[in-house]
Parts: structure tokens; C-alpha cells; sequence
């Protein structure tokens, strides 16, 4: 709601988090180059609350600049990965098109599926992303998905949530929603 109408790109980003000097012209250019691309991310780090890299981050995403939607979305689906492309330089129009990021626990998972559903992703593996690990993240404080949707909505306390089926609620939202063919959506369902 606070991206500015006529901006071309738009990307989430957590205060704690860092980037190189170069990153936004990276990712821009991946953009501009490939018309069919709707995201473009970097190599990522973790590094701890002094800015110290605690790991490098490469994973695989041949996949993910796939021209078949499908096959995007079943790489998101099933590689266990960790959600970088969310922190990812994304095309304002493909952003809209989506429901952005939820309340509720792996709702990065389906914001990276809706974007993949409308475009390739594109990535450069130089490292130049850095998320920040501080101790009292999230994920580790909330390990499983229950407590950490109950972290997102403190009115879960008192219903049982089902978070696993939340995720496939939306991700089978994510595909009714999508501008694919016929053909495509029946492929990623």
C-alpha cells in the first residue's frame, strides 16, 4: 500500500536485513533484460546480530527461470528451501497481482508460488543479500508451524488451526487465481 503507484519494481525488505552496494542495479538489470522475468534475487548470507557471515546461501534454482509455470510452481512446492526470493526485486504489476505477504506461518512460500505463477525468476549468484540471523528469529523461537501461526494471529490460541492445510488452501487459491490457461492451471494443480 505505500509502494508508489508508478514504480516499476517493488521489493519487501526486513529492516535488520543488508545489501551490497551493487544489488538494486543487479536485480534491475536482470529485470530489464528479461521481459518474462517477474523476480530477480542475488546470492544470500546469513550473517549474525554484528553483521558477521555465519553461512553462504546458494540454492538451486534452474528451475525457478523456467518457462513452464508448473514446473516453477513444483520446485517451490517441493525443494525444501528457504524464502530469499521473497526479498527479491519484484515487478510492481506482477506484485499487486498477488495477495502479498499474510498472516500466517509459510505465507512467504505462497507469495514466492503467486509470483512464479506469473513469471520466471531470475538470479544472480553473487552474494549480495545478507539476512541478518538474530537469535530470537521467528523461526527458531516458533519452530513448528502451529506455534508460529499462532505468532502471526494471536486469536489462534483457542482454535485448532490446521496451519499445513492453510497453506494448501492458499496455494490452491494461488492457482485459481493465476493468468494461466486452462492447461497450465490443471498442470499445477
Amino acid at each position: 500500500d505505500l509502494a508508489d503507484p508508478g514504480a516499476t519494481f517493488i521489493k519487501w525488505a526486513a529492516a535488520d536485513d543488508e545489501h551490497a552496494p551493487d544489488y538494486l542495479s543487479t536485480t534491475v538489470a536482470l529485470l530489464e533484460d528479461d521481459p518474462s522475468a517477474a523476480l530477480a534475487h542475488t546470492g544470500t548470507a546469513d550473517i549474525d546480530e554484528d553483521g558477521y557471515v555465519l553461512r553462504v546461501r546458494n540454492q538451486p534454482v534452474e528451475c525457478l527461470a523456467s518457462f513452464d509455470p508448473a514446473e516453477r510452481m513444483r520446485d517451490l512446492v517441493t525443494l525444501r528451501h528457504e524464502c530469499f526470493g521473497a526479498f527479491g526485486l519484484i515487478r510492481h504489476g506482477v506484485e499487486r497481482a498477488t495477495r502479498g505477504l499474510g498472516a500466517y506461518s509459510d505465507a512467504d512460500n505462497v507469495l514466492l508460488v503467486e509470483i512464479a505463477l506469473r513469471g520466471r525468476m531470475r538470479y544472480d549468484d553473487r552474494t549480495l543479500f545478507c539476512r541478518r540471523q538474530p537469535p530470537a528469529r521467528s523461526i527458531t523461537a516458533y519452530p513448528d508451524a502451529r506455534t508460529r501461526g499462532e505468532w502471526f494471529d494471536s486469536g489462534l490460541t483457542d482454535v485448532l488451526p490446521f496451519p499445513t492445510w492453510r497453506v494448501g488452501w492458499e496455494l490452491r487459491r494461488a492457482v485459481r487465481d493465476a493468468p494461466l490457461s486452462a492447461a497450465e492451471r490443471r498442470r499445477c494443480y
